[in-house]
């Protein structure tokens, strides 16, 4: 039987012992691994809310403050492009008859109104422009002040009003 130097079998020993801490070291790598992945798909997961991805955010806030540093919006000197206020093809008085909390008939125009302008576009070539002077009422019998509302003016279209006065 062939016997082999006591060197040859201590140095067998010392590698046989680092592979096992090697080995013992990549399996808690891999549990590492495994455990930053799970917590990474909570931060990239489609279902995750925007408010909760607070890694990405810190990514992308570092890679825009490098590449973009100045001020917001227009440069400065810039005009800005208002646009003009229309001049009504008609002004129609809202005034109401009765009180909008009791209902009583009972009512006073304060003499105070809330203009609105609103633009309907009729066709591509037409455009109305009416003017809405809204009173502000008083009942008599409650007390209640409030603005004469029409039922008949379009809400949709409540993007395009110009407002003016109370």
């Amino acid at each position: 039987m062939l016997s082999w130097p006591k060197k040859i079998i201590r140095f067998i020993k010392k590698l046989k012992s680092k592979i096992q801490g090697l080995e013992e070291e990549n399996q808690l790598l891999k549990e590492r691994i495994k455990d930053l992945q799970r917590r990474l798909t909570y931060y990239e997961n489609a279902h995750t809310p925007p408010s909760a991805r607070k890694l990405l955010k810190k990514k992308k806030q570092d890679t825009k403050k490098s590449s973009k540093a100045g001020k917001r919006g227009a440069p400065k000197g810039h005009r800005g492009a208002t646009r003009p206020k229309p001049e009504p093809d008609e002004t129609i008085d809202v005034i109401a008859d009765e009180c909008e909390r009791c209902g009583s008939r009972n009512v006073q125009d304060l003499d105070e109104m809330k203009k609105c302008i609103i633009e309907d576009f009729l066709r591509p070539q037409e455009i109305e422009i009416n003017q809405y002077n809204q009173h502000k009422m008083k009942c008599m019998d409650c007390g209640n002040e409030f603005i004469s509302t029409w039922v008949q003016y379009p809400r949709a279209l409540l993007r395009f009003i110009t407002e003016d006065g109370l």
